[in-house]
């Protein structure tokens, strides 16, 4: 995949990088000699990129970086929004991008692009050679004012872009009041409720498609027999503007492909090819002989029961969507929350991580990420955490009385991803025993809470249970 920052001034670039940096260790003080080396310039420049940031963050409305005792970089106010508006301004004032939308809007001669934006025809020249560097390694090419090369991964491409840079902004397209309507009716046509993400994904996936038909770029599948009932697609069928058929059939089989891939519709609704379908079983069958040999190896009923089936058609549309659509994500990028899902569900954990470390298929360190969190998702939200560990069993006891021991017990039962199960009397299973005063009369876990548990307090009980899950995975191990 392109490194999507790669479409930005380099100055731009900078900027982002810098305040990425910035972001990440707020309200500390960030020494400039590490932003010189992760950036690789000067001291002179760096401070050239506060100053311009400073002016853009009062447009924003934003606290400026300050220079403290001219070793540090300091910030406040600054977000994830704050990075997402900069990136959008940053690109689109991006020669880059300029010339990138250009030829997907139309055919474009150098010279009409240089005289559109103001440039000299041989600064459009260096943007033309700087952007089919990045195209290159993608077989994606600039020729006679037009982008060329496979149809489907153009498409990908500029749905990739589009998406990172402007999924949730308003007017990313010039679109006619029937095109808005378009949309809105094949939407309609999906079944239950679409969130507003969903549609944004929908909508410039299909004004892409849009485009590239009407400059008459088709893509072309073997497969020419599709027929699909499915209300949307039939829906969507009636705006492909081109009376050839085939063309018709594959360009809507093309669309089917991606709302299964999104998990809008069924596989039945669709044909997702049979080279598709191999490499997707193959990966599918390794996936399903793992998780019952070393994750549901003691649950004698799962082979009976719709888990798996249910687990393995998500894990393959998870597979197909990552292979035939693979596109950058803002979320969920880094292995920052890792720790979290290691210590609540550990034997999961260790499960997608001893998959994703052997995949073939999977090719980067950012695509094993990418996948834990698929896989990891896919499977807790299937097979319940109490079909692979005891559940912790708590005994709550106040010396308060109901009331209160309730209270305590209700904001408990927020830690549920645990599988808690709770008690007023302790018994020979209960792992944690909670009160105010200490018992001689139960021989487990003894956390004691004279007052209303602060935040320490419910630090430590977090603490406690992830102690506990761990101890009962070394019982199931031995």
């Amino acid at each position: 995949m392109i490194n999507m920052h790669d479409f930005l001034e380099t100055n731009d670039r900078n900027k982002l990088y810098l305040i990425h940096f910035l972001e990440a260790d707020m309200n500390h003080y960030f020494p400039i000699d590490s932003l010189m080396k992760n950036l690789g310039i000067s001291r002179f420049k760096v401070e050239n990129l506060i100053e311009e940031l400073n002016v853009e963050l009062a447009e924003l409305k934003l606290n400026k970086l300050e220079i403290i005792n001219i070793h540090f970089v300091t910030a406040t106010n600054i977000n994830e929004e704050t990075i997402i508006r900069l990136r959008r301004s940053y690109v689109r004032k991006s020669y880059y991008f300029c010339l990138f939308e250009e030829l997907l809007y139309r055919k474009t001669s150098l010279a009409e692009f240089a005289e559109k934006f103001f440039i000299s025809e041989s600064k459009a020249y260096d943007v033309k050679k700087k952007l089919s560097s990045m195209l290159k390694p993608l077989s994606i090419s600039i020729k006679n004012g037009q982008i060329q090369g496979d149809e489907e991964k153009i498409r990908l491409l500029y749905f990739d872009v589009y998406y990172f840079f402007f999924n949730g902004c308003k007017d990313i397209f010039k679109v006619r009041i029937d095109e808005i309507k378009e949309h809105e009716e094949i939407i309609s046509n999906l079944k239950g409720s679409i969130p507003l993400s969903q549609e944004e994904k929908i909508y410039i996936f299909m004004r892409i498609i849009n485009k590239r038909i009407k400059n008459e770029n088709y893509v072309e599948i073997s497969s020419t027999d599709f027929n699909s009932e499915n209300d949307t697609l039939q829906a969507y069928q009636k705006y492909i503007p081109m009376k050839d058929k085939d063309i018709k059939i594959q360009e809507t089989l093309y669309f089917s492909r991606f709302l299964y891939a999104e998990n809008f519709i069924p596989i039945e609704d669709t044909d997702i090819g049979k080279a598709n379908i191999r490499l997707v079983n193959k990966i599918g069958t390794d996936f399903s002989e793992k998780i019952v040999r070393e994750l549901l190896q003691d649950i004698n009923a799962i082979k009976d029961s719709e888990i798996l089936p249910q687990l393995m058609a998500n894990i393959n549309r998870i597979n197909f969507r990552w292979i035939y659509f693979q596109y950058s994500t803002n979320t969920f990028i880094t292995d920052n929350q890792w720790k979290y899902f290691e210590e609540v569900y550990p034997e999961y954990f260790e499960f997608v991580i001893s998959f994703i470390e052997k995949a073939a298929f999977i090719k980067s360190e950012s695509a094993k990420k990418t996948l834990f969190y698929d896989y990891l998702f896919a499977i807790i939200t299937i097979v319940p955490i109490s079909y692979l560990s005891r559940s912790i069993n708590i005994c709550i006891d106040f010396s308060r009385g109901k009331t209160y021991t309730d209270y305590i017990s209700n904001n408990i039962l927020q830690f549920q991803s645990m599988d808690i199960n709770i008690s007023t009397k302790p018994y020979d299973k209960t792992d944690l025993y909670i009160s105010d005063y200490n018992s001689e009369f139960v021989s487990c876990n003894q956390i004691i809470w004279k007052e209303p548990p602060t935040n320490k307090d419910w630090k430590n009980f977090g603490n406690t249970l992830v102690f506990i899950r761990r101890e009962k995975q070394r019982e199931k191990a031995k």
